[in-house]
C-alpha cells in the first residue's frame, strides 16, 4: 500500500519554502516512512531482504558448483566404493568399448565446437 503525503506539510512546504529546497523536502518527504493506523512506523515497500542467513548461500558458488571434488574427497569416496584408484574404478564401470585412449585425444582429433554446430 502506498503512503499519501500530508497535504499540510506540502502546502506549507510551497509557501515558505525556495524552489530548491521545496525540490528536497518533497523527495525527503516522499522517503519517509508511513504511519499505519496504530500511529506506529510501517516498513516501506523498498525496504530491501535480508539474505545474509539464507538456506542455500554458503552451498552456491562457483567453485563448488563446477570445480568437483579435491584429492582427499575423491579418495575418500573410492575408499567407501571399494577401489584403490580412480583408473581401478573406470575399468570397472565404464564399458571398454565406448572409451578413448587419452592419447587419441587432441584438438585435431575431438574439434571443439558450439552447442549448435554439435546439435546441428
Amino acid at each position: 500500500m502506498r503512503c499519501a503525503r500530508p497535504l499540510a506539510v506540502v502546502a506549507n512546504a510551497r509557501r515558505s519554502s525556495p524552489p530548491s529546497l521545496l525540490r528536497l523536502s518533497l523527495a525527503s518527504l516522499g522517503r519517509a516512512q508511513c504511519l499505519g493506523q496504530s500511529g506506529r512506523p510501517r516498513r516501506t515497500l523498498s525496504t530491501a531482504a535480508d539474505y545474509s542467513h539464507a538456506v542455500f548461500a554458503p552451498l552456491d558458488t562457483f567453485a563448488d558448483r563446477h570445480i568437483g571434488p579435491d584429492a582427499g574427497e575423491t579418495a575418500k569416496m573410492l575408499e567407501r566404493l571399494g577401489y584403490d584408484s580412480m583408473d581401478a574404478f573406470v575399468d570397472d564401470t565404464v564399458p571398454k568399448h565406448i572409451r578413448v585412449a587419452a592419447t587419441t585425444v587432441s584438438n585435431d582429433s575431438i574439434p571443439p565446437l558450439t552447442e549448435s554446430e554439435l546439435l546441428g
